[in-house]
């Protein structure tokens, strides 16, 4: 059982049979009261958040979580499908529980899935991956006096970010996954 000394950012905890991550917390103390730990926790099931506040003797369930590595196969209308690749065992994550993930994810690809109870909640991808320009217009000449200019290209998952000016088609380039911004192009 977790103190609230222990709710930490990142610190995974079970309320009501339902796993919630730490987002924001902020201990105070109330003289002879005792601690107050103010959080904020985000549903690993729903992707919501809320508010709790816990008080000097409360103790706190953490999280039973599984993590392990899988290989993402395809995305259809059902979700995203996976296989563990030691016992091919193959299971899909709705699209709605992925979030932004799944506009990162690249047939073959290892990911990290998080299982709650044997279900798959959710995934963790590479921080950075590497990403084929499909599809980008070509820079315009004198766009360039306000300093870095950037315009829309397609990626082969079908995602679009914004790159520099200097960015064709057919450039491999890494992307951060947590942001999807442009990092650099791969030689």
């Amino acid at each position: 059982m977790y103190g609230i000394t222990d709710l930490k950012t990142g610190v995974t905890i079970e309320i009501d049979g339902v796993p919630f991550v730490v987002t924001k917390y902020q201990h105070s103390s109330m003289g002879r009261g005792g601690g107050v730990m103010k959080t904020t926790l985000k549903n690993l099931l729903t992707g919501g958040t809320i508010e709790r506040t816990f008080h000097g003797t409360d103790k706190v369930q953490p999280a039973d979580l599984d993590k392990s590595e899988v290989q993402f196969l395809y995305l259809d209308d059902e979700g995203a499908h996976f296989m563990d690749p030691k016992s091919f065992e193959q299971f899909v994550i709705a699209k709605e529980t992925l979030g932004d993930s799944g506009k990162f994810l690249k047939p073959e690809m290892l990911v990290e899935v998080l299982s709650f109870n044997n279900r798959p909640i959710n995934v963790t991808l590479p921080t950075k991956v590497e990403y084929e320009v499909v599809y980008t217009e070509p820079a315009v000449k004198g766009n360039t006096a306000s300093g870095m200019v950037t315009k829309p290209a397609k990626l082969d998952t079908e995602f679009e970010i914004q790159v520099p000016a200097f960015v064709n088609i057919g450039d491999k380039i890494l992307v951060d996954t947590r942001d999807g911004s442009y990092v650099e192009r791969v030689s």
